[in-house]
């Protein structure tokens, strides 16, 4: 493996608006929606059910983020 120049520059896949985050993202939110019905259906406890539901909102969050910086970096 090369080394960089500067090891304190991101590599370009690792910015803001990268083109692969969707492809974790959705399946993964689709996961945690999955998991938190089941949660909610087997009868779990509250704290589970929290932890179930705060899962999405962080991957609806990361969406959100990834197409905004993507607009921001298109935009003239």
């Amino acid at each position: 493996m090369t080394r960089r120049s500067d090891p304190y520059t991101a590599p370009e896949w690792t910015k803001a608006g990268n083109r692969w985050g969707p492809w974790i993202y959705w399946p993964l939110l689709f996961t945690s929606v999955g998991l938190l019905v089941w949660r909610v259906g087997a009868g779990a406890t509250a704290g589970q059910v929290v932890f179930a539901a705060a899962q999405p909102v962080v991957w609806v969050c990361l969406l959100v983020a990834n197409r905004s910086a993507r607009r921001r970096r298109t935009e003239p």
